[in-house]
């Protein structure tokens, strides 16, 4: 097994509390969401086409239709993700992504990309029921962070179908250029919402430490849908892929931790529980 199917989204889910703090930071300051997603993916669509090294996709065909449509949807995955870590519990938010899992668990299953051993299945259950863990264990928490999940749960549904159709056409299709139109079809979304609030954005920019976090969120986004995206087009194995991004759960819990800013009133222990077994899943995810 190629080294980079781990370490490549293990850093996307090291940058994902990270970026939710900045999001909430410029959110508390009057960024409107709309804003900060179509910065956040205009940020994004720069990153890959440079890092490819400005590759010319002209002339264009109707086959590029597929990868602009799928960066559309990335798009759209993106907002309701932002607007989630917006509306509640950063680290219920992290855990809840790991719903995903499930959407492309039925997807390759289904459709066939990757076989799902009886390990994956436990993998991709011990990662949705953790939601509930670091919720509060409670159905007074559940309640409580119902909006936040059901924005995410929307977000991973979205992203579910962007990662496989991502993971299934790419290798045919040509990973690199694929990621660059698809890039290319999300930051056209974005400029498409961006024109009407130039205005808006200029005045946000201007201040330096809302400018700071507007656009480091959106260039650590861009770094995240970086790694995991190359790692969907290059090794084929979206389920594990997604399994070890789930980690990011994890990772906000002890980010929470750290900076004593567990400010939803559920114990760290039990968001630890909950977040424990997203790493549980990829052990068993990697041993199947």
């Amino acid at each position: 097994m190629n080294p980079l199917v781990i370490i490549f989204p293990l850093l996307g889910a090291i940058l994902h509390p990270v970026l939710g703090m900045m999001i909430q930071r410029a959110a508390k300051d009057g960024v409107g969401l709309i804003l900060m997603a179509a910065m956040s993916n205009l940020i994004s669509a720069l990153l890959f086409y440079l890092w490819f090294g400005a590759p010319s996709i002209f002339p264009l065909s109707s086959a590029d239709l597929a990868p602009a449509l799928v960066g559309v949807l990335f798009f759209f995955g993106q907002w309701f993700s932002i607007h989630a870590i917006k509306t509640g519990d950063l680290a219920v938010h992290s855990s809840a992504m790991g719903a995903k899992l499930f959407v492309v668990a039925l997807l390759s299953f289904f459709f066939g990309l990757e076989k799902i051993s009886g390990l994956i299945v436990i993998a991709t259950i011990l990662a949705i029921v953790s939601v509930y863990f670091v919720a509060g264990a409670t159905l007074e928490g559940w309640r409580r962070s119902q909006k936040t999940v059901w924005l995410t749960l929307i977000s991973c549904l979205i992203f579910g179908i962007s990662d496989y159709m991502t993971a299934f056409w790419a290798q045919g299709y040509g990973p690199v250029r694929w990621l660059v139109i698809m890039m290319l079809g999300s930051g056209l979304v974005s400029v498409f919402f961006l024109v009407p609030r130039v205005k808006t954005a200029t005045v946000y920019l201007r201040q330096p430490l809302i400018a700071a976090m507007v656009l480091g969120a959106g260039f650590l986004i861009g770094v995240q849908a970086l790694l995991v995206n190359y790692s969907l087009s290059h090794f084929n194995v979206p389920v594990l892929i997604n399994i070890i991004f789930s980690t990011r759960g994890m990772m906000a819990v002890i980010l929470i931790w750290l900076i004593g800013r567990n400010a939803s009133g559920v114990s760290i222990r039990k968001k630890l529980f909950g977040s424990t077994l997203m790493v549980v899943a990829v052990a068993l995810a990697l041993i199947s």
